[in-house]
């Protein structure tokens, strides 16, 4: 008889059991399958972590690059800060930075703008503009329409200044920006005054004041809101109410730490005096 067939037949019935039992070879299957798992978790989290410092290093670099573009721009040297702005954007669409994307195009379009590149300034907003509205980033994408309509000002594209004013302070409604709100306001009062259209352009400036008192710099914006308003009775040659205007922005002027503002108001006044020696007495 075969040694094993033996060994099969006499064994106790409990060795046999026992010996026989898979339980053994499942316990080890089920540690090694434990292993292998907690080896493939392990190994997503360093890839994670690894993924986490690239993008942070490329974002840095993509800062660095933003900074020296903009004081090339500063120091008028604009072939020069075109080309790194380039650079970093680049850079940042290779980490997948988009909100770092749209911010480079921005300033970008900034750049022609100030080269009076019209084309290619609102071909930059527009891409820029696209980003922020993908990511849902409503105040972001309102900042971006404010640009485009400052450049559709300087080529005197009134009515459709209006329509991207409208467009901004939807989305800074949306987003529940007031600072955006007001200054959307304020660009369309600004716009009805070069449309000759008095009441609208007051409206609209009553209203961005109005917006004005709950954000940070209400002051500022009472004087530069109220000194608009004042040129707007100038140009109606309502003098009387221009003048109240003026004194009123100018007064708030002087509590500012910036004299830019009233240094402008006080040019106004200046302005409307000699209009008023030059109007003929009835």
């Amino acid at each position: 008889m075969n040694p094993l067939h033996r060994w099969l037949i006499l064994a106790p019935a409990s060795l046999l059991c026992f010996s026989l039992s898979p339980l053994p070879i499942l316990s080890s299957l089920s540690a090694n399958a434990q292993t292998s798992e907690d080896r493939r978790v392990e190994a997503n989290r360093f890839a994670k972590e690894a993924r986490k410092q690239f993008i942070a290093k490329a974002e840095t670099e993509v800062r660095q690059l933003m900074q020296q573009a903009e004081q090339q721009q500063k120091a008028k040297q604009f072939r020069e800060a075109l080309a790194t702005y380039r650079q970093a954007l680049k850079q940042a669409e290779q980490s997948s930075a988009p909100a770092i994307e749209s911010t480079i195009l921005q300033k970008i379009g900034d750049l022609h703008k100030q080269q009076q590149q019209t084309t290619e300034a609102m071909e930059a907003y527009q891409q820029a503009l696209a980003i922020r509205k993908a990511l849902k980033q409503p105040s972001r994408a309102g900042f971006v329409l404010l640009s485009i309509a400052s450049l559709q000002k300087d080529t005197k594209q009134h009515a459709r200044v209006l329509e991207s004013y409208r467009e901004a302070l939807a989305l800074f409604k949306l987003a529940q920006d007031k600072r955006g709100e007001s200054l959307s306001l304020f660009g369309m009062g600004a716009a009805y005054r070069k449309l000759k259209q008095a009441d609208q352009a007051l409206s609209f400036y009553q209203q961005s004041l109005t917006v004005a008192q709950d954000i940070p710099e209400k002051a500022f914006w009472e004087a530069r809101v109220l000194n608009a308003m004042g040129n707007v009775y100038t140009d109606q040659k309502q003098y009387a109410q221009a003048l109240e205007l003026y004194q009123k922005a100018l007064a708030i002027a002087k509590t500012l730490p910036e004299p830019e503002i009233e240094a402008q108001i006080l040019n106004n006044i200046g302005k409307l005096q000699k209009k008023k020696l030059n109007t003929p007495k009835r």
